[in-house]
């Protein structure tokens, strides 16, 4: 971290030089010598006053000026120097890019988190440099909604560290390659591979385009960071064609950074059901599998996320993912959301109505319609009800409920329950008990 703070500063302080420099020179280019109509007697004529030059023109001659290309010029500046001065010609000549709404103009992964950060950004089309603060410095360049590349701070997102993780370096390249990667972009670095033959041809884009998308995973996996949008070009070194949207990114980096507790933070409990989205984006712009649209499909409003997740060909983490990241991205929408541990108040009415309703039944109806089953059960059937309704009704599980008269009432009811059971899992019992029914 301390490496990385001073990393910082250092290139804060040359962002700083090459801004102080290139105002000078804009200020020197602006002073042209005074043209009078009549100058005076004896002195020279000065030379009638230069029309300055385009605005383009200008920049070019500050960088060359910087470049050092005037054969007497100083001695040339560092190459970190010219590259943020580029940077800043490139920024000033470029059109000026509109700000985003409020939202995403700066904030915390907390509130606003990376899937939903990208999601917002393609639906308004954004353009410019999203820099995420936190564990490390990292920056997503957007032009009309779209990632166009990704930098950061964090060396184990240099391209060789991730070549080296690929499979695609050996670790004897490593160390033949590390120390002049390092002070490269990374596309100039991946060609640095390939020109000492330690990459394909055909690996190049592929390399530069994981690299990007890992910076972008990255953030994903920062849950305290801060953003802030800056009105910023994407640097031509490290501009990519990514094949994946945004949205598909952001499905993409729930799958691979979001575990369980996360991804409950969205959906709840099992109880909790999801419907379509209105105005949700095509599920081909999404990047999802068949298997995934398939459990998504499950997601119509009528089936509860644990009915979900026992249909999907999934397993059980995959299908929340998805359906976290769908929420997330606005395809899936919240009809009715079941928390982890619901309202402790509305759980226990819930509960204390449906006890004083089962001990009306017990004393009222017969054995059949206290265990929920028709005339024709077997006694398999029998069984399974009568354990479901005790597990349900014990003691144990109600210890937290407040009501006059509930424990007497909950052993009322689970002693007719075992009745029940006794008589209609045994064959002659239950003749002479449908006997006695009239039946």
């Amino acid at each position: 971290m301390e490496a990385l703070r001073r990393r910082s500063d250092e290139e804060s302080r040359r962002r700083e030089d090459a801004e102080a420099e290139l105002r000078r020179l804009a200020e020197e280019a602006a002073r042209e010598p005074a043209a009078f109509p009549f100058p005076d007697e004896g002195a020279p004529a000065l030379r009638p006053a230069r029309s300055a030059p385009p605005p383009d023109e200008a920049a070019r001659r500050r960088v060359a000026a910087l470049r050092g290309r005037e054969p007497d010029s100083a001695p040339s500046p560092d190459p970190a120097l010219l590259g943020l001065a580029e940077a800043l010609e490139a920024d000033a000549l470029a059109p000026r890019l509109p700000p985003p709404p409020p939202e995403l103009r700066s904030g915390t992964l907390a509130d606003l988190p990376a899937p939903r950060l990208l999601a917002l950004a393609a639906r308004q089309k954004v353009s410019g440099r999203i820099d995420v603060e936190g564990e490390a410095s990292r920056s997503i360049h957007l032009e009309n909604g779209r990632v166009v590349g990704a930098t950061s701070g964090d060396p184990a997102d240099r391209i060789e560290e991730l070549a080296l993780r690929f499979g695609l370096l050996t670790r004897d390249q490593h160390r033949q390659i590390a120390t002049a990667a390092a002070a490269l972009p990374s596309r100039r670095a991946a060609l640095l591979l390939l020109e000492r033959g330690f990459l394909k041809p055909t690996e190049l884009t592929s390399l530069v385009r994981r690299r990007a998308e890992e910076v972008v995973f990255g953030v994903f996996a920062d849950q305290a960071g801060r953003f802030r949008w800056a009105a910023a070009h994407v640097p031509s070194e490290e501009r990519i064609a990514l094949e994946r949207g945004s949205l598909a990114l952001a499905v993409e980096g729930v799958r691979r950074r979001w575990l369980a507790a996360r991804v409950d933070e969205v959906l709840g409990g099992p109880g909790t059901l999801l419907v379509p989205a209105e105005g949700a984006p095509a599920l081909a712009d999404l990047g999802l599998s068949p298997e995934e649209r398939r459990a998504v499909s499950l997601a119509d409003g009528l089936r509860t996320l644990d009915e979900i997740v026992a249909a999907s060909p999934l397993d059980a983490l995959s299908t929340r993912q998805v359906l976290a990241a769908l929420v997330l991205v606005e395809a899936l929408r919240v009809r009715v959301l079941q928390g982890g541990r619901p309202a402790a108040a509305a759980t226990a009415a819930i509960d204390v109505a449906r006890i004083h309703e089962k001990l009306d039944q017990v004393r009222r109806a017969d054995y059949f319609t206290i265990l929920g089953l028709g005339r024709l059960c077997t006694p398999h059937e029998v069984r399974e009800a009568a354990e479901r309704l005790s597990a349900e009704l014990t003691a144990a599980r109600h210890a937290g409920l407040r009501g006059e008269g509930l424990p007497a009432a909950l052993d009322e009811i689970l002693t007719v329950v075992a009745d029940a059971r006794e008589v209609l899992a045994d064959d002659r019992l239950r003749a002479e008990y449908l006997g006695g029914l009239g039946e």
